[in-house]
Protein backbone atom coordinates (compact mmCIF):
# COMPACT_ATOMS: atom_id res chain seq x y z
CA UNK A 1 0.00 0.00 0.00
CA UNK A 2 2.97 2.16 0.92
CA UNK A 3 4.01 2.28 -3.11
CA UNK A 4 0.86 3.65 -3.81
CA UNK A 5 0.98 6.30 -1.53
CA UNK A 6 4.40 7.34 -3.12
CA UNK A 7 2.67 6.95 -6.68
CA UNK A 8 -0.03 9.22 -5.53
CA UNK A 9 2.24 12.06 -3.80
CA UNK A 10 4.33 12.05 -7.11
CA UNK A 11 1.14 12.56 -9.07
CA UNK A 12 0.06 15.10 -6.73
CA UNK A 13 3.18 16.91 -7.54
CA UNK A 14 2.74 16.54 -11.13
CA UNK A 15 -0.15 18.52 -10.62
CA UNK A 16 1.11 21.23 -8.13
CA UNK A 17 4.58 21.69 -10.24
CA UNK A 18 3.70 24.06 -13.27
CA UNK A 19 1.64 26.35 -11.30
CA UNK A 20 4.51 26.74 -8.59
CA UNK A 21 7.40 26.65 -10.89
CA UNK A 22 5.77 28.32 -13.52
CA UNK A 23 6.26 26.10 -16.27
CA UNK A 24 5.28 26.68 -19.96
CA UNK A 25 1.19 26.70 -20.65
CA UNK A 26 1.83 22.86 -21.97
CA UNK A 27 3.98 21.75 -19.12
CA UNK A 28 1.65 22.83 -16.95
CA UNK A 29 -0.92 21.08 -18.97
CA UNK A 30 0.45 17.84 -19.39
CA UNK A 31 1.53 17.11 -15.92
CA UNK A 32 -2.27 17.73 -14.44
CA UNK A 33 -3.19 15.64 -16.84
CA UNK A 34 -0.80 12.54 -16.16
CA UNK A 35 -0.25 13.64 -12.96
CA UNK A 36 -4.24 12.83 -12.38
CA UNK A 37 -4.11 9.83 -14.12
CA UNK A 38 -1.36 8.70 -11.48
CA UNK A 39 -3.48 9.40 -8.58
CA UNK A 40 -6.53 7.79 -9.94
CA UNK A 41 -4.65 4.15 -10.69
CA UNK A 42 -2.70 4.71 -7.38
CA UNK A 43 -6.33 5.24 -5.50
CA UNK A 44 -7.87 2.38 -7.85
CA UNK A 45 -4.53 0.46 -6.91
CA UNK A 46 -4.81 0.33 -3.03
CA UNK A 47 -7.54 -2.36 -3.03
CA UNK A 48 -5.85 -5.55 -3.20
CA UNK A 49 -8.06 -7.06 -5.98
CA UNK A 50 -7.52 -3.79 -8.04
CA UNK A 51 -3.35 -3.86 -7.89
CA UNK A 52 -2.22 -4.68 -11.03
CA UNK A 53 -4.09 -1.24 -12.00
CA UNK A 54 -0.88 -0.20 -10.68
CA UNK A 55 0.69 -1.34 -13.82
CA UNK A 56 -0.88 1.31 -16.42
CA UNK A 57 1.60 3.99 -14.37
CA UNK A 58 3.98 2.13 -16.17
CA UNK A 59 2.73 3.54 -19.96
CA UNK A 60 2.42 6.92 -17.82
CA UNK A 61 5.80 7.02 -16.66
CA UNK A 62 6.98 6.24 -20.73
CA UNK A 63 4.66 9.33 -21.38
CA UNK A 64 6.03 11.26 -18.69
CA UNK A 65 9.72 10.64 -19.78
CA UNK A 66 9.58 11.45 -23.70
CA UNK A 67 7.32 14.43 -23.20
CA UNK A 68 9.54 16.63 -22.99
CA UNK A 69 11.02 16.19 -26.24
CA UNK A 70 7.82 15.50 -28.25
CA UNK A 71 6.05 18.85 -26.42
CA UNK A 72 8.91 20.78 -26.91
CA UNK A 73 9.74 21.81 -23.92
CA UNK A 74 11.13 25.00 -23.30
CA UNK A 75 12.09 24.90 -19.64
CA UNK A 76 15.19 22.88 -18.26
CA UNK A 77 13.21 22.39 -14.95
CA UNK A 78 9.82 20.91 -16.28
CA UNK A 79 12.27 18.36 -18.25
CA UNK A 80 13.95 17.68 -15.39
CA UNK A 81 10.87 17.29 -13.17
CA UNK A 82 9.45 14.79 -15.72
CA UNK A 83 12.32 12.86 -16.28
CA UNK A 84 12.81 12.53 -12.42
CA UNK A 85 9.14 11.91 -11.65
CA UNK A 86 8.89 9.06 -14.47
CA UNK A 87 12.03 7.60 -12.87
CA UNK A 88 10.58 7.51 -9.68
CA UNK A 89 7.00 6.31 -10.96
CA UNK A 90 9.14 3.08 -12.97
CA UNK A 91 10.83 2.44 -9.56
CA UNK A 92 7.56 2.28 -7.59
CA UNK A 93 5.91 -0.18 -10.43
CA UNK A 94 8.91 -2.28 -10.57
CA UNK A 95 8.67 -2.81 -6.50
CA UNK A 96 4.56 -3.30 -6.92
CA UNK A 97 5.24 -5.96 -10.15
CA UNK A 98 7.88 -8.09 -7.88
CA UNK A 99 5.57 -8.05 -5.34
CA UNK A 100 2.80 -9.43 -6.84
CA UNK A 101 5.05 -12.14 -8.68
CA UNK A 102 6.40 -12.99 -4.76
CA UNK A 103 3.10 -12.84 -3.59
CA UNK A 104 2.11 -15.59 -5.98
CA UNK A 105 4.67 -18.03 -5.74
CA UNK A 106 4.73 -18.10 -1.35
Amino acid sequence: MWIQILSMNIGYWLIMAGSLLEYSEKATYNGCVVGFAIVLFSVIGIGRTTRRIQRLNYSLAIWLFMSPWILNYNDTFAVVNSIVCASLIIFLCSLSWQRLVLAKKG
